[in-house]
C-alpha cells in the first residue's frame, strides 16, 4: 500500500511504520513522519525538537 501525499508532494509516513522499518525514508525523500500529538509530551520534547531532522550528518 502506498502512503498518501500532501499537496506539496511530501509522502506521509506513519510513525509506527517508520520506527518498525515497515516504511523506509531514503535520503533526499520528501516525507513527513506522522505521530499522535500526545507523543510530544511523552518524550519530554517540544514542537521544535520534534521537528528536527531524524537523520543528521556525523559530527566527526
Amino acid at each position: 500500500m502506498r502512503e498518501p501525499t500532501d499537496r506539496a508532494g511530501y509522502r506521509i509516513v506513519d510513525a509506527t511504520d517508520f520506527s518498525t522499518g515497515k516504511a523506509l525514508v531514503r535520503e533526499g525523500d520528501k516525507a513527513v513522519i506522522a505521530f499522535e500529538g500526545s507523543e510530544l509530551v511523552r518524550g519530554g520534547g517540544g514542537g521544535r525538537c520534534m521537528t528536527m531532522p531524524v537523520c543528521r550528518d556525523d559530527i566527526w
